[in-house]
């Protein structure tokens, strides 16, 4: 069977030529129904050595000797050996995804001592050199090594995505797009590389800016259900752009094997309780907008890439364009506006004090990189920088 293919740009966006591609093409990405309300997050983290807490090369060793821990199954390398992931188990209380990440960091961190080294949150490493990182030998690790070069070493950078479940691909394209609109609040509350390369780079984020480097990066195009979405995957991987749906870096991607949609614009933040209050507002947040179905704005994606901007360079601080009000909106104001909607859906004691507690770090400009700025100050040392975010990840862990 033949898959057709526009040759001429005015047939790009008819939906009826994505339908008809959608019918003729030989494969489909079917998309597994999940539970709506179920919460999984994913921790990209950082080893380092004990010695001057630079990054160390031990994550083969340390997924070796984790594998008899009850987390071995949920930890795998990532590009760089420096790094590793850990995968959450799927929560339908977001409580009990708080417990598991403060079991799992108590886990991770005695394991990572027995090798002399420790793990830290972050989402860049404050003066580790691109140049010195070695990649992950997997296969797909050398492809991507051999399809970017240099980007990829430069790509040990940490990040954290949150996965909330969904009912229907239809439902997972529509989120997609809803969650736009939110995704200064998560980039400025995650926010925990303001240093990168032995410098202050002058962003909350800096790491969102070595992903956005990327050809596959951004944010999904404009789709109005799932078929429109298959057939522009199927564009994709006919014109030889990408492979597999892993190839595209979007900020938010639907995740058809899980049946969920993926928000990958977070740093990795210091603490796994910041982690888990992260995971619980996204899904406090799409379980409101999948109710409500509020209208987007026709000029929502003019300032997409605008206020996302704003978020990495100023974090809490953004001033946000929002389409059909006057002058910018303080992206703090907005995130406690936003929480004072979510109130009336918080079904238990833990959801109402994750609100409480995501209003409080918006009105008071918290978020990891104020706080690495403060250890900045104080010690005047990148070094102790690291060290005191390895206590952060794991406090009750061998002393550092």
């Amino acid at each position: 069977m033949t898959t057709l293919l526009p040759n001429d740009s005015s047939v790009q966006n008819d939906s009826g030529f994505e339908r008809t591609i959608q019918r003729l093409r030989p494969e489909s990405l079917p998309f597994s129904k999940s539970e709506v309300g179920t919460v999984g997050i994913e921790l990209e983290l950082q080893i380092v050595n004990r010695r001057d807490f630079d990054l160390a090369t031990e994550a083969e060793d340390l997924l070796r000797l984790a594998g008899d821990s009850p987390f071995a199954e949920q930890l795998k390398p990532e590009i760089t050996q420096g790094m590793i992931e850990f995968n959450s188990r799927v929560h339908t209380s977001t409580e009990e995804l708080a417990q598991e990440l403060q079991e799992f960091s108590r886990s991770l961190a005695h394991d990572a001592a027995r090798l002399n080294v420790a793990v830290s949150g972050g989402g860049a490493h404050p003066f580790q050199r691109w140049q010195q990182q070695r990649i992950f030998l997997t296969e797909r690790f050398a492809k991507v090594h051999d399809k970017f070069g240099y980007l990829a070493k430069q790509f040990t950078v940490f990040g954290q995505h949150i996965h909330v479940g969904v009912s229907s691909g239809d439902d997972a394209v529509w989120l997609t797009t809803a969650l736009a609109r939110y995704v200064p609040h998560f980039i400025a509350l995650s926010a925990s590389s303001p240093f990168i390369q032995s410098e202050d780079s002058g962003y909350d984020s800096a790491r969102s800016h070595v992903v956005s480097a990327f050809p596959t990066a951004g944010i999904m195009p404009p789709c109005h259900d799932w078929m429109a979405f298959e057939a522009h995957i199927a564009r994709l991987k006919q014109y030889g752009v990408i492979e597999t749906i892993k190839d595209l870096y979007w900020d938010i991607r639907p995740k058809p094997e899980f049946g969920t949609v993926e928000l990958r614009v977070l740093d990795t933040p210091f603490t796994p309780q910041t982690a888990a209050l992260l995971g619980a507002y996204a899904l406090m947040l799409a379980r409101w907008l999948l109710d409500t179905r509020p209208p987007e704005h026709p000029d929502a994606a003019i300032v997409y890439s605008h206020n996302r901007f704003q978020a990495t360079r100023r974090g809490l601080n953004a001033k946000l364009a929002r389409p059909g009000r006057d002058g910018f909106v303080n992206l703090h104001a907005d995130v406690v506006e936003t929480v004072n909607a979510l109130r009336a859906t918080s079904r238990d004691a833990y959801e109402h004090a994750v609100l409480e507690q995501i209003a409080e770090r918006a009105e008071q400009h918290v978020n990891g990189a104020a706080w690495a700025r403060e250890i900045m100050n104080r010690t005047r040392c990148l070094n102790d920088v690291v060290r005191h975010a390895a206590i952060a990840f794991a406090p009750d862990a061998a002393k550092l």
